[in-house]
């Protein structure tokens, strides 16, 4: 047997953690071929985010995997999967987890598939707390952020014309139009050589509020740019993976639009 390792501290952008003990990967195979027999993942402190309590039979492509996961926050994450599990037909998981807002419990559930007329063991059930926020409001914004040009709030589409959604793209995208300006924009990858493309801009701000708003006075705005740009920045550019041909970025206090699409330009990565 041979065993082989990946650090994963990495993937969470923490470039201070780099020692494998606080986030890691870690597969048991065969001497001979690229059999899996097992392999794990960990997680301890920060990195751990969740809480969850479960075991998955038939997990993986080879519907033959067990899987048993516990996680308690900020101090452990633990997968552990056994491939040598008997085959299943489905895969079906049995436990209880906390993420994405909500309470989720699974009491022996099809995890691909659902069906109403399952019986109650083979379905999964969520409840979302009354603190989760949902979204609430889109407006478009003039570049200079003093007029709201298009709006779509929560509820609006059952309502009218807005019953049809082409009616609110086609809105949008008139508001898109008298509210955007393009500028130069260049991308420096990590060989030094440079992109030059166009980058669109506009002004956008989304608000969230609580569940049980207004019983629960919690909200988030946030009013971004929205940007697109005229061909695919970023490492993967011209790869199977592609580069990045729009994205947004939050607006500072005070900033304008073209300010904030400078500090991008400076500050922003566009990874494979």
């Amino acid at each position: 047997m041979k065993i082989s390792t990946q650090n994963l501290t990495d993937n969470y952008l923490d470039r201070k953690a780099r020692s494998m003990f606080w986030a890691g990967r870690g597969w048991l195979r065969e001497d001979k071929g690229y059999n899996t027999v097992a392999h794990w993942e960990w997680a301890f402190g920060k990195y751990a985010s969740t809480f969850a309590l479960s075991v998955s039979l038939g997990y993986g492509e080879s519907n033959r995997g067990i899987c048993l996961h516990a996680c308690l926050p900020w101090v452990f994450s633990i997968f552990l999967v056994w491939e040598r599990g008997p085959r299943v037909k489905f895969e079906s998981e049995t436990g209880i987890a906390i993420h994405s807002g909500s309470i989720w419990f699974h009491p022996f559930a099809d995890r691909n598939e659902w069906n109403r007329e399952f019986p109650w063991w083979k379905k999964t059930y969520s409840w979302s707390f009354p603190w989760t926020l949902d979204w609430w409001k889109t407006e478009m914004l003039s570049l200079d952020m003093k007029e709201v040009l298009w709006s779509e709030q929560k509820g609006d589409r059952k309502k009218g014309s807005r019953a049809d959604p082409f009616v609110g793209m086609k809105a949008r995208d008139e508001a898109k139009l008298r509210s955007s300006e393009s500028h130069p924009y260049v991308y420096r990858l990590q060989s030094g050589e440079e992109q030059c493309v166009t980058a669109t801009i506009g002004v956008d701000r989304m608000e969230w509020r609580a569940r049980w708003w207004p019983l629960i006075w919690r909200k988030r705005v946030v009013t971004s740019i929205w940007v697109e740009f005229s061909s695919e920045v970023g490492e993967g550019s011209g790869s199977w993976k592609g580069g990045c041909t729009g994205c947004g970025y939050e607006l500072k206090p005070g900033e304008t639009a073209l300010e904030c699409l400078r500090r991008m330009e400076r500050e922003r990565k566009f990874k494979r």
